[in-house]
């Protein structure tokens, strides 16, 4: 692809898929932050014992660990890299 061609190029969807990138972030984050408020502090709190209670609050734990997982990591400029973040 040359300079001109480039210049003339629409980029309408590119800017589309940048605009739903950003909002699937923010829908994340929300995800995330109810997922460790809710689901993991919910099961930490339970006042439950047993097999069943200590495997229901480790899988509790691992599910909600999974949205933050989904986050793309943040460059320390603030902006996101894209890439999904490892564990």
């Amino acid at each position: 692809m040359d300079l001109e061609a480039l210049r003339s190029a629409r980029f309408n969807a590119l800017d589309e898929a940048v605009s739903d990138w950003s909002r699937m972030i923010t829908h994340l984050e929300d995800l995330e932050k109810g997922a460790r408020e809710g689901l993991r502090g919910q099961a930490k709190k339970a006042d439950r014992a047993g097999a069943n209670a200590t495997v229901s609050r480790e899988f509790i734990g691992r599910t909600a660990g999974e949205f933050t997982d989904a986050q793309p990591r943040r460059h320390p400029s603030g902006t996101s890299s894209g890439t999904p973040a490892t564990s």
